[in-house]
């Protein structure tokens, strides 16, 4: 073979060979940019899951006659409090508050950033309508991370529809500053007893963990 043709055969291979690193620079373009698309498109809302709530008042369910008072702490965007609401929280309802023996207090948190505060300032928003316990579980229902956009205000207005609340009223509510002060003043409560992690919990003013909130409560129930 004549150097010439070696050269053709050369310059051959490495326009094949440049072609193939478009070809794979193309693709893994076309992969970014679809990622990219598909996490900017808003989220689905999730279905609801929910237990039912005995003798609903505000952000309390229970008997305010109970002999022992619970004060949850939790912020929307914790996994943890996630966790709790779906796996422990249906025991603590069905042994403890529908029985009559606790009554039991919601108190919003907002420390993991502005999604947790516009989730908490809702919650608030839709108590004033008679709704925090169902919202709560729509919030909770649809949590997959932390500032991953599950509470933009598109989809916390999602919830308020959902639940056939007044949405000019709900918007009002949102935009209000004392709305948010609810938030800074439940923020400040915890931070008041000692609170520092979440989900935390108050068993008649003592402050205890998930994992220990149920001994804490059969304690108080039998006087120790």
């Amino acid at each position: 073979m004549g150097k010439r043709d070696t050269v053709k055969k050369h310059r051959n291979q490495q326009k094949k060979q440049d072609m193939w690193v478009i070809l794979i620079i193309s693709i893994l373009a076309i992969v970014i940019i679809g990622v990219i698309v598909v996490s900017k498109l808003p989220k689905p809302t999730a279905t609801l899951q929910t237990t039912a709530k005995p003798n609903e008042n505000g952000l309390n369910i229970g008997d305010p006659n109970a002999p022992v008072k619970v004060v949850e702490f939790a912020d929307f965007q914790c996994p943890y409090c996630q966790l709790y609401w779906k796996e422990l929280e249906p025991t603590i309802i069905s042994k403890y508050i529908s029985t009559g023996k606790v009554y039991y207090t919601y108190s919003p948190m907002a420390f993991l950033g502005q999604e947790s505060t516009d989730a908490a300032v809702s919650a608030y928003c839709a108590n004033d309508q008679g709704k925090f316990w169902e919202y709560r579980d729509y919030i909770f229902t649809n949590h997959t991370g932390e500032n991953v956009g599950d509470y933009t205000q598109s989809k916390l207005l999602d919830f308020a529809k959902k639940l056939n609340l007044n949405v000019d009223t709900f918007k009002t509510c949102l935009a209000s500053a004392d709305t948010l002060k609810k938030v800074n003043d439940a923020n400040a409560y915890a931070t008041s007893k000692g609170v520092n992690s979440t989900p935390s919990f108050l068993v008649n003013d003592k402050v205890y963990d998930s994992s220990t909130l149920q001994q804490a409560i059969d304690n108080a129930l039998a006087g120790k």
